[in-house]
């Protein structure tokens, strides 16, 4: 897997966008989300959990992030799709939105 080593069965697509702090926070967030889905749903494994990340700077100045996000369990698949300024606070947007279409919150 492509992730940070302590988030295991989570696939990035072109990290390189983000630095080794940012990945750290994005790290402990994805740990969590996994951590409560395992709790919820002990026997409805995560089959795939893949991230991509794209990066533009829309009037040139500033990098804005896209984040798609999909995940399958059981052979149904869950996509979030956020854009924001800030990478860690789209990653919050993405698994909220993931959290909401598993979870019904």
């Amino acid at each position: 897997m492509d992730g940070p080593d302590f988030v295991k069965g989570v696939s990035f697509v072109n990290k390189s966008v983000f630095a080794e702090d940012q990945m750290d926070e994005m790290g402990i967030r994805l740990k969590h989300f996994i951590e409560v889905y395992n709790k919820k749903f002990p026997r409805k494994p995560l089959e795939e959990f893949k991230i991509t990340i794209k990066e533009h700077s829309p009037e040139g100045k500033r990098k804005q992030y896209m984040m798609h996000a999909r995940v399958v369990v059981k052979g149904q698949e869950y996509y979030a799709e956020k854009e924001d300024w800030d990478i860690v606070e789209v990653l919050g947007h993405v698994l909220d939105a993931l959290r909401r279409q598993m979870f019904g919150e």
